[in-house]
């Protein structure tokens, strides 16, 4: 076998080798993406629809949060123009 013979198989094995990593790791990823859908079908978790409950609830909590301090500060007044 000639160095040239060598060189060329040699690459071409590394072709080869880093085609087939490619593959794998497309293979492998398409895998994890599937997995990850079946997760979160089996644990009915949707990220997006937990963050929009989370908001409305914070919303809630701030206009509740409101009443509160508006109930405060009409008690304050009634009391002050009681005295």
């Amino acid at each position: 076998m000639t160095l040239n013979t060598y060189y060329q198989t040699t690459v071409s094995d590394v072709g080869s080798a880093a085609q087939q990593a490619s593959q794998d790791l497309e293979a492998q990823q398409n895998l994890q993406d599937q997995l990850d859908a079946q997760w979160s079908q089996i644990s009915g978790v949707s990220l997006d629809e937990e963050l929009v409950h989370m908001l409305t609830f914070q919303r809630a909590f701030e206009a509740s949060s409101k009443v509160v301090v508006m109930a405060d500060e009409l008690m304050q007044t009634i009391l002050t123009l009681k005295r």
